[in-house]
């Protein structure tokens, strides 16, 4: 077995989950696809008993999707692989890719490459939105979540107004019975009774007033 065999077979050598020996087993029932035309034409079949989905490059993949409005990617990338450029051990080549590559990066060239074949491609499609499949989150989705801040807002309004009237007429209701109690004490308070008689003046009628000096 060759090396580049021996590469592709290599996730083999590692324990796989039961669920990808299931999906190897399915695929092999199904049977590969020969070309991507033939897997394009199979995924086009709308028949109930022979649903098919292809698993390819993510660049092929984008491509279909974008020039056919029938075809949609489920799902994010996987199992991603970069590209790389091989030489010689010790060619000169390979200084001269890298700083090829970082010049192509620091200038913008590559965003600008893919601006205009994938952005501004003329082979590119304005499919519909609802046979586009978006990324991001609808207002559909997260309108239930408005729904019920709304309402705990207004709850908590009519919460807060309860409160308030609740301590208010609890305060008045306070007060009166306070201001009740108070004068029952007042009124049922008896006056003070002081038993005051004239002093006596018949020791003062014999009494001479003498100076001092």
């Amino acid at each position: 077995m060759s090396d580049i065999e021996r590469a592709g077979l290599a996730v083999w050598d590692y324990p796989v989950s039961d669920k990808y020996t299931k999906m190897l087993q399915a695929m092999e029932e199904a049977g590969f696809p020969n070309s991507i035309e033939e897997a394009v034409q199979r995924v086009r079949r709308l028949k109930t008993n022979s649903e098919f989905a292809y698993i390819g490059d993510s660049t092929i993949i984008k491509y279909l999707t974008m020039t056919n409005c029938d075809l949609v990617q489920v799902g994010e990338d996987f199992s991603r692989k970069p590209y790389a450029i091989a030489v010689q051990q010790g060619s000169p080549l390979k200084d001269a890719f890298n700083n090829a590559i970082l010049t192509l990066l620091n200038k913008r060239k590559l965003e600008k490459l893919k601006d205009k074949w994938w952005k501004k491609n003329p082979e590119r499609k304005d499919c519909d939105a609802e046979n586009s499949q978006s990324d991001g989150i609808s207002i559909q989705n997260i309108g239930g979540v408005f729904v019920v801040i709304f309402l705990g807002i207004i709850f908590a309004c009519f919460t807060l107004a309860f409160e308030y009237w609740y301590y208010r007429h609890r305060t008045k209701i306070t007060k009166i019975n306070r201001n009740t109690t108070t004068k029952g004490k007042v009124t049922q308070m008896q006056p003070l009774r002081f038993n005051l008689q004239p002093a006596p003046t018949h020791g003062f009628q014999n009494t001479h007033l003498r100076p001092r000096f």
